[in-house]
């Protein structure tokens, strides 16, 4: 782990200073360069303003794969071609500066600008006005398990199989050819990976799943392992380099299933440390080159994934203290939006870990039935539940 951190520290260091140095010991061209380093396609704005805008745009497509798919790759290759181009034709001559006169309009223009953003959000938040803030809500819920994406389609059987209700249903969706085919797209496209178990590296949510449903042979077990056990904080990551605090958190658990007491235990330590809670939130991500934390994961996924690590003992429950108000606005709003019923299924999680009945009489309300994965949820808050029942006397749970 110390070594990692320091590795990590150094190419951190080198990242930053490698601007600083090509502006400094490069020159003309380095200091085109470095501005294509920063913003690609900057260093050769004024000399070819097309290919600046056309660098501009790669650069975002390669960043929006980056972090959905771990294709690091390929946003490395358009910066570098951007620092290329801009230091072989950034231009030399620059226009002599001009004095404009004050826009002294502007900063007003600004300020009110974000007070009518403040007052959009403030009251998009409130029941009934969620049409303030431009929220469409969709009334039509993905009712069957095997039209969920991949991704939240294995964090449903992973999270039903949990509390120990997988059906025939679980497993046809988990072995429905999709799951597969996206791991194999991804590890192709993102490390070149060709034929072979598509899940052999990373794929937390859906090696997880297969994990906890008997899905995986025992040279497939030995793998999770062993690529849990390469990642510092002790599970295998959701795509090549990003570790998503969800996924993470059902991996955890799928090791601890299985008997590993290495991967539980550096989890257990990163939700206290790099996916601590900040200012009420948990970060959504982990990226592994840098051991950087950032991202805010969304409401539900954040009950979730912390009410599953408080059953298992591995945080305490000043999560739902962040959480309790979001919680009860859901419940408020009812469960018309599919974010907003998966995330009053996680509170009920929750409340079955924790003794708040006036949260508890709110949330208890709204019928949970339409998302599989919030029914899922939901499911495993009634098992949470009759599993902390008083036994009458004489008889049995």
């Amino acid at each position: 782990m110390a070594a990692d951190g320091g590795r990590r520290w150094l190419l951190a260091v080198a990242v930053a200073a490698l601007p600083l140095g090509l502006w400094l010991l490069g020159g003309h061209a380095g200091v085109h360069a470095a501005r294509s380093m920063l913003v690609p396609g900057a260093g050769v704005a004024e000399a070819a303003p097309v290919l600046a805008v056309g660098f501009g745009v790669l650069a975002v497509a390669a960043t929006v794969a980056w972090l959905r798919w771990g294709t690091d790759w390929a946003l490395v290759l358009v910066v570098v071609t951007a620092m290329a181009a801009s230091a072989a034709w950034g231009s030399a001559e620059h226009g002599a500066d001009t004095v404009q006169r004050a826009a002294h309009e502007f900063p007003l223009v600004i300020v009110v600008a974000a007070a009518l953003g403040c007052a959009r959000a403030t009251l998009g938040g409130i029941p009934g006005f969620g049409w303030v803030a431009g929220r469409r809500v969709h009334e039509e819920h993905v009712t069957d398990l095997a039209d969920l994406p991949p991704v939240d389609r294995c964090r449903a059987v992973a999270v039903a199989a949990l509390a120990g209700g997988v059906t025939a249903e679980h497993r046809a969706a988990l072995a429905a050819p999709d799951i597969a085919q996206r791991s194999a797209r991804i590890g192709l496209a993102a490390r070149a990976r060709r034929g072979g178990d598509p899940f052999r590296v990373d794929h937390a949510p859906a090696r997880a799943a297969l994990a906890l449903t008997g899905g995986l042979d025992a040279a497939a077990t030995e793998r999770l392992v062993a690529d849990a056990r390469r990642n510092p904080l002790g599970v295998p990551a959701s795509e090549p380099t990003w570790v998503r605090t969800l996924d993470g958190t059902l991996a955890a658990l799928a090791l601890d299933r299985l008997g590993d007491d290495v991967g539980p235990r550096r989890w257990a330590s990163a939700l206290h440390g790099p996916l601590a809670t900040r200012r009420g939130h948990r970060p959504s991500w982990w990226w592994t080159p840098l051991g950087v934390s950032a991202g805010r994961c969304l409401d539900w996924e954040h009950a979730a994934a912390t009410a599953l690590a408080h059953e298992q003992g591995w945080i305490d429950d000043a999560d739902w203290t962040h959480l309790r108000r979001r919680v009860l606005g859901a419940a408020a709003r009812g469960s018309r939006r599919r974010d907003d019923e998966r995330l009053i299924a996680a509170g009920r999680m929750w409340l079955a870990l924790v003794d708040d009945p006036a949260a508890e009489r709110i949330v208890s309300r709204p019928t949970v039935r339409h998302d599989p994965l919030a029914v899922a949820l939901d499911v495993h808050a009634r098992h949470l539940r009759a599993a902390r029942a008083p036994v009458p006397v004489g008889g049995t749970p």
